[in-house]
């Protein structure tokens, strides 16, 4: 049976069955972006933010195999008489054998699609549990949590080479300089946290919604034993953030709140990261019953 309608709404029905979780980037922009059919400005957002997302690149890469499926089948299809030409979104002319064979492309990226996506793990429903009842904050003597040993949030700068980014290797933007997160981003990896949080905090100020400068400043602010400060560039990071990073800045956050001594908060972001159930979900339930463990023994 011959597909009805154009590829690009064809690859859009498939990999939508199923939707994304806290989506970034979407397959229509990416197949835009890697036909060069956006505004420069617009280019340099979505470089910038394959760059800096895994989940988007890897969406990326899934896209890219459908174009250069496509493009393939076109080059393999000139020259052959008499067949019948179609309309398609990518500029290409496509006989009806090549509708027929880029069907099975469609349906084979968009399987890997759902089943990557698939692979992740469902956030539960909250249960239904009592209110937790707001525990006192201990004195510095007391909190046994003043000196909690914080482990540096791992980072990794983007390495990807252009041509994995791009479409085309000769791209104009193939000698793009490092984007400003990134800059931004280089005390931290060599653990000059100082410096970290002044170039955060500059980033930050031109870029107020940027959920992960915000979330890096606060644990560069906790690493410098200054967890009352790293409160607010943490809550923010929960705010704004989405997907991965919304879950480290909630642990992060959560142990703040302990070395601050305020539990109750502590525990109310332990419970949003085990609800999250992703990779933290284990650590946050061990951190959990002993946060539990010792305010039961204050009541």
């Amino acid at each position: 049976m011959k597909p009805q309608g154009s590829m690009k709404e064809y690859l859009k029905t498939s990999a939508q069955r199923r939707p994304r979780a806290a989506p970034c980037l979407d397959e229509d922009q990416l197949v835009e972006f890697y036909l060069g059919r956006l505004e420069e400005s617009r280019n340099d957002s979505i470089q910038d933010h394959l760059a800096e997302c895994s989940d988007c690149l890897e969406l990326s890469k899934d896209v890219r195999q459908f174009l250069a499926a496509m493009g393939e089948a076109a080059d393999s299809n000139n020259g052959v008489a008499g067949e019948v030409s179609h309309s398609s979104p990518f500029g290409l002319g496509v006989g009806p054998r090549l509708l027929l064979l880029a069907a099975s492309v469609v349906i084979a990226v968009a399987a890997g699609i759902v089943y990557w996506q698939g692979s992740r793990v469902k956030a539960p429903s909250p249960p239904q549990a009592r209110a937790p009842q707001p525990t006192p904050a201990p004195t510095t003597r007391e909190n046994p949590w003043r000196d909690l040993q914080i482990a540096k949030a791992q980072y990794t700068p983007a390495t990807t080479p252009h041509d994995e980014l791009l479409y085309r290797d000769d791209s104009p933007q193939a000698n793009r300089k490092p984007s400003a997160f990134t800059q931004a981003m280089q005390p931290y990896e060599r653990n000059d946290f100082a410096e970290a949080d002044r170039r955060l905090g500059q980033f930050t100020e031109k870029n107020p919604g940027h959920a992960a400068a915000h979330f890096y400043r606060g644990v560069s602010l906790l690493l410098l034993g200054k967890p009352a400060e790293a409160i607010a560039p943490l809550e923010t990071a929960v705010a704004k953030g989405e997907g991965r990073v919304r879950e480290e800045a909630r642990w992060y956050l959560a142990q703040t709140y302990l070395k601050t001594g305020d539990y109750s908060k502590a525990l109310e972001q332990l419970d949003s990261v085990i609800q999250i159930s992703g990779k933290r979900r284990s650590d946050a339930e061990a951190l959990r019953k002993q946060v539990k463990a010792i305010v039961d023994t204050k009541q």
